[in-house]
């Protein structure tokens, strides 16, 4: 099977661009994107901190939730990887995608028109040396802990603020609606396998909140992203 290779996107060519935007599109309108948005919408998968488990699960998780989008994004442009953002080094949104601002309709007929906001109150991108600072902690726990929080300010940072409302990254409930989402996420799954290639912690999850549901992928599956069932992936240097 072929390794889907995952790109820095300010590596892409005006095409992979193109590819990209024209299968999120095409997934919107099928319905598909629509349910994936509303899956991350419901907390009872336990993903996020909001409990021990939800700290645990939140890199697993995502990384399944991830590779939901790219198998479906691969039936429209075959090969295409979800490019990650690397947002410590590039401080801004992505010129290419700016632009992207989707009408998703979710299952239950409503829509979100994602909206993002220029003004980031009083959030920021996490600084370089801060993200250099993850490859020194030597546990999974914390490790974990950390990125998460700076994945939260990049969200708000990137739906921005106005008038007391928030950008479509700034709502948990349907953040994905987002195309912005899925590099965003892309590149927190990145930091987490670059700091897998020297540190062997891992989730430390039991029972049934070790299946990263709602699919049949389990923890020990999505440790590595080279074993992950049916879609081995790598990323870009």
């Amino acid at each position: 099977m072929a390794t889907t290779t995952r790109k820095n996107q300010k590596s892409l060519t005006a095409t992979e661009k193109q590819d990209f935007v024209e299968a999120v599109q095409d997934l919107i309108d099928e319905g598909f994107y629509g349910d994936l948005v509303a899956i991350h919408g419901d907390m009872s998968h336990d993903m996020h901190s909001m409990d021990d488990t939800g700290q645990q699960r939140f890199l697993p998780w995502h990384r399944a939730f991830l590779v939901q989008l790219e198998k479906k994004l691969q039936e429209k442009k075959p090969g295409l990887g979800v490019p990650y953002w690397d947002w410590q080094h590039d401080r801004s949104v992505p010129k290419w995608i700016r632009g992207f601002q989707p009408t998703v309709s979710m299952p239950d007929g409503t829509l979100v028109a994602v909206t993002r906001y220029s003004k980031h109150g009083h959030f920021s991108l996490p600084l370089s040396n801060l993200v250099e600072s993850l490859f020194n902690i030597p546990e999974y726990t914390p490790f974990t802990a950390t990125l998460e929080q700076y994945h939260n300010n990049v969200h708000m940072f990137a739906g921005g603020i106005h008038g007391g409302e928030v950008g479509t990254m700034g709502d948990i409930s349907i953040s994905p609606a987002d195309p912005l989402f899925w590099l965003h996420h892309s590149n927190i799954d990145r930091l987490w396998a670059r700091w897998q290639t020297s540190h062997a912690d891992a989730p430390d999850l039991t029972g049934a909140h070790r299946v990263l549901d709602p699919w049949t992928i389990n923890v020990d599956q999505a440790k590595q992203i080279s074993s992950i069932p049916d879609h081995p992936y790598q990323y870009q240097a």
